[in-house]
Order: C-alpha cells, then sequence, then structure tokens
C-alpha cells in the first residue's frame, strides 16, 4: 500500500535482494535495500569481511528472464528451464561415459546422476529415465562394499545396454532448443 511504501521497513535476508517497489520511486526503494542490507551485516569498508551486496551479481540489464537457483525463468511466458551451459556440461558427461562403455568411473556416473536429479525439479521424468543408471550403480557399489574407497576413486564398471539407452534419450532431450518443454 501507498502507506507502507512510505514507511516500509525494508529488511533483507542472507541472499543479495532489492525491493523496486513503483516506477517514479525506484531509487528511493533501492536506496532503502542496500541501506538495511549494509546496517544488518556491516558497511563496506567498516567490517573485516567483505561488502554484503556483491556488485557481480547483480545484472546491469532488467530484464523478464532471470538466472534463479541455477535455472533459467521466463515471467512473460511463465516457464523454468535448464540453462545452455548445464545441459552442455551435462551433455560432456554423458558423451565421455558413453566414449567407453566398458569401462566408466562411477564418480562420473553419480555426477551424471546428481545433474539429472537437480534438473528433474522442472523436468520430473529425469528421475524415471535414470531408474537404469541409479540401479547399475547402487548395484556396483555393493559388490564393492568391501572396498568402498577403491571403487569411488580407481573403480571402473561397463555400462548395461539398459543404461546406455536411458543416457541416448537424455542426449537427445538436452539436444532441444533452450525454451524447449522436453
Amino acid at each position: 500500500s501507498s502507506n507502507e511504501y512510505a514507511c516500509f521497513l525494508n529488511s533483507t535476508f542472507v541472499d543479495d535482494n532489492g525491493i523496486a517497489a513503483y516506477r517514479d520511486n525506484i531509487f528511493q526503494a533501492l536506496h532503502q535495500s542496500v541501506v538495511s542490507a549494509y546496517e544488518l551485516y556491516g558497511f563496506p569498508g567498516e567490517d573485516r569481511r567483505q561488502s554484503c551486496l556483491n556488485a557481480d551479481k547483480w545484472d546491469k540489464h532488467v530484464s523478464h528472464t532471470m538466472r534463479y537457483l541455477g535455472f533459467l525463468i521466463d515471467t512473460r511466458v511463465l516457464s523454468v528451464t535448464w540453462p545452455f551451459d548445464k545441459r552442455e556440461d551435462l551433455r560432456a558427461d554423458i558423451t565421455e561415459a558413453l566414449a567407453n562403455r566398458r569401462r566408466v568411473n562411477p564418480r562420473l556416473l553419480a555426477r551424471i546422476l546428481g545433474k539429472v536429479e537437480s534438473a528433474s525439479l522442472i523436468a520430473p521424468w529425469g528421475g524415471y529415465i535414470t531408474a537404469s543408471v541409479r540401479l547399475a550403480l547402487n548395484r556396483a557399489a555393493r559388490q564393492n562394499a568391501n572396498r568402498v574407497r577403491a571403487f569411488w576413486h580407481r573403480g571402473l564398471m561397463r555400462l548395461f545396454a539398459s543404461v546406455i539407452k536411458d543416457l541416448m534419450i537424455i542426449l537427445v532431450a538436452l539436444a532441444e532448443p533452450e525454451w524447449s518443454p522436453t
């Protein structure tokens, strides 16, 4: 409300944030956000820690798309996607795993699983499509239970046909355009 805007207490939380308010008073609202952050966490140069507001985290241009918690959000079309750089990183890991199907490091498969699990927040099929990878990794870990550390650092495992098929399906999905619903 206009009353709240005139006398607002703008407490920030741990992450960098700002309140844009109304267009005609945006500078006052941003100033209030910055000052409240400094009052809570210390002014630059007066504290042994670096500034609580990191200028590198702020976008220089206002946009309807934003990157938040590792996802790209488009507020105009109300959609969420996984950024291209993350998809390329996963594609490189899967390509590496498929290049030598008989001798794959279990840490590489665990890394692939972790990335797909992260993406599963917006693509629920990810958890289902990686079931064979998860089962193969669990089976290999159980078989090597007596030498766990060696297994994770120097161990190698063979990819089964079902794992290869699932990884290929993910590769096809990663080739889709960035805002694809898949």
